[in-house]
């Protein structure tokens, strides 16, 4: 069910001994996300068609939204970063999306998160109205009553990864090659947690000029944590390593930053 995958946090499949390892691989379909920070001054614009056509193809598709709320993220204007298609509403509601467009005849790739409450979808429904966009759903009843299911009242999806093929047909990815935090043993992890560390999140401001997002946990800011734990940089964050497109997939990779 759809309800219970958007719940799930990232977990790590380890490698296990027998006639052959299998690589490690995490778990990343629901993953904390940061709020996605337009550029600055922001380029408001609509949707690319090609664009577009996938984006509809996760709200329908995937996350199986009303149409009535698909029609009205559909047809939102979304801050861009020039030459980059990367596209994000800050505002309720919350949603960001970077398109890796296919190269050499091989699969794009698409990367996604959105929080959506009643009170988001209104008040576009309202905006675009306002703005003139035809052919918009007459409420958002529906979707307000869809959207009770969810223990927040909300939908949150988190990261959500695709492979877009050739077709605009979606493929989930719902793990990837690679460990976070490989330094930390499960003890110390243990010890983090006990001192307060956040669940890892992953900066979507990364896509902005880059094929790569950072991932880190946060220190209580109250209890810093001791000075050989592995990626710490006395800014309060632990650093994990980065969720890259390679340009035919997404793995997870280690770099100094």
């Amino acid at each position: 069910m759809l309800f219970s995958v958007l719940l799930l946090t990232p977990g790590t499949t380890l490698a296990v001994r027998g006639e052959q390892e299998k690589p490690s691989t995490t778990r990343i379909t629901g993953m904390d996300t940061t709020h996605y920070a337009s550029p600055s001054p922001a380029i408001w614009v609509p949707v690319p068609q090609d664009i577009s056509g996938v984006i509809d193809g996760v709200l329908r598709d995937y996350l199986h939204l009303p149409q009535e709320a698909a029609k009205i993220i559909s047809s939102l204007h979304y801050s861009a970063h020039q030459g980059i298609d990367l596209y994000g509403h800050p505002n309720k509601p919350d949603v960001w999306f970077r398109h890796f467009p296919a190269a050499g005849g091989s699969k794009g790739g698409l990367a996604f998160s959105m929080r959506l409450g009643c009170d988001g979808l209104r008040n576009q429904l309202s905006a675009l109205r306002r703005a003139g966009v035809q052919d918009l759903p007459s409420s958002v009843l529906q979707s307000c009553d869809w959207m009770t299911r969810f223990p927040t009242g909300r939908l949150e999806t988190g990261l959500l990864l695709f492979l877009v093929n050739p077709d605009g047909t979606l493929e989930p990815v719902h793990e990837v090659p690679g460990r976070f935090f490989p330094q930390i043993t499960p003890a110390m992890m243990e010890e983090l947690k006990i001192r307060g560390i956040s669940t890892p999140y992953i900066a979507p401001a990364g896509f902005a000029g880059s094929h790569h997002m950072w991932v880190f946990m946060e220190q209580d800011p109250g209890r810093p944590l001791p000075d050989d734990t592995p990626g710490y940089d006395k800014q309060g964050v632990v650093d994990g390593g980065m969720l890259v497109w390679t340009g035919s997939g997404f793995e997870i990779q280690h770099a100094e930053r």
